[in-house]
């Protein structure tokens, strides 16, 4: 069967040494003064700031991912609304819509692998261990789910954000339609992740 062309961003599936992802998160703020969208699956990267004026825990302020060699922190998975919002119909969100206070909950493991759509005409399956970088489009603001792909162009330069790891071989991804249009693959950050980086960074 042909793979389905559905893009729906990065969706995290298991740890580099083989164990189901376990579903941890890590809380992060995006401010109303943020006016871009950030949807379900999109990447995000720390903007150089420090919230002060919100009750709970959280590690940082976020921003949408601009290229394909920024310093990322992880993919998006959730939202919660400002957590002073007193208003129960309103505390969950399925889209992190712009010019408002949100909570993201974004998988910021390093070692977390994600499945993700190649764009265009998909990659080799000789690519594994090479690397390559995201597509960036906006998201659906119907179904709150990102619409960002991985590239298909494969490199060996270091300064690209994604290591092809995995072809994933099931019934709607066959291993014979690996250079087709909708091939998914599992990728992993690359060494410039905001957390395995020893540079010091801020973000964008």
């Amino acid at each position: 069967m042909p793979n389905v062309d559905k893009p729906d961003g990065y969706r995290p599936v298991k740890y580099l040494n083989g164990s189901p992802w376990n579903g941890a998160v890590s809380r992060y703020v995006v401010p109303a003064a943020n006016t871009t969208a950030i949807f379900i699956g999109d990447i995000v990267e720390l903007d150089g700031q420090v919230g002060t004026d919100r009750g709970k825990e959280f590690r940082g302020i976020l921003t949408l991912t601009q290229t394909n060699n920024g310093t990322p922190a992880g993919v998006v998975v959730g939202f919660e609304e400002d957590p002073l919002n007193l208003n129960i119909t309103g505390l969950f969100r399925s889209t992190g819509a712009k010019s408002t206070d949100r909570i993201a909950y974004v998988v910021d493991d390093p070692n977390v692998l994600f499945e993700v759509q190649v764009s265009d005409t998909g990659l080799p399956a000789a690519a594994v261990g090479l690397n390559t970088g995201p597509i960036i489009t906006a998201g659906s603001t119907t179904t709150g789910r990102s619409a960002f792909e991985l590239s298909s162009t494969e490199v060996t330069t270091a300064a690209i954000m994604f290591k092809l790891v995995e072809f994933i071989q099931r019934e709607d991804n066959l291993i014979t339609d690996v250079a087709s249009t909708g091939a998914r693959w599992l990728v992993k950050f690359n060494a410039f992740h905001q957390y395995l980086t020893t540079t010091g960074s801020t973000g964008v």
